[in-house]
């Protein structure tokens, strides 16, 4: 089954890193790609069976904050469970909004390290 890594930010580049990090890590994923909360949900709703992970940002640009949380409380209502949210403003979000089953980090080692981790487990 192919795995498929949703990558969420407004920021070219960092999709850009994520992507250049997936393949290093797991080399057979590929990727796709959401630079709004509009296009994430779409993609999460069409490849819901085929995605293995999503690394989403806090902050999409859109003025609403900490948008990411909600992509991935649809991410986790549609069956995927590798969730990281990665942002530089990780250590703000409320503990009312936390969940235990999300990785919080504003590392890119961290990240590259847990899509590693979550690919060795399966």
């Amino acid at each position: 089954m192919e795995k498929l890594v949703l990558i969420i930010d407004d920021d070219a580049d960092i999709r850009d890193d994520v992507k250049w990090a997936v393949g290093k890590k797991i080399p057979s994923a590929s990727t796709i790609e959401a630079s709004n909360k509009t296009d994430a949900l779409e993609l999460i709703r069409r490849f819901r069976d085929k995605i293995f992970a999503v690394v989403c940002d806090g902050n999409l640009g859109d003025g609403e904050l900490f948008a990411g949380l909600d992509i991935l409380d649809e991410a986790k209502s549609n069956g995927i469970n590798n969730l990281i949210f990665f942002s530089v403003s990780a250590h703000r979000v409320p503990e009312e909004r936390r969940q235990e089953d999300i990785h919080y980090t504003d590392s890119f080692e961290e990240v590259l390290s847990l899509l590693e981790g979550m690919n060795n487990a399966q």
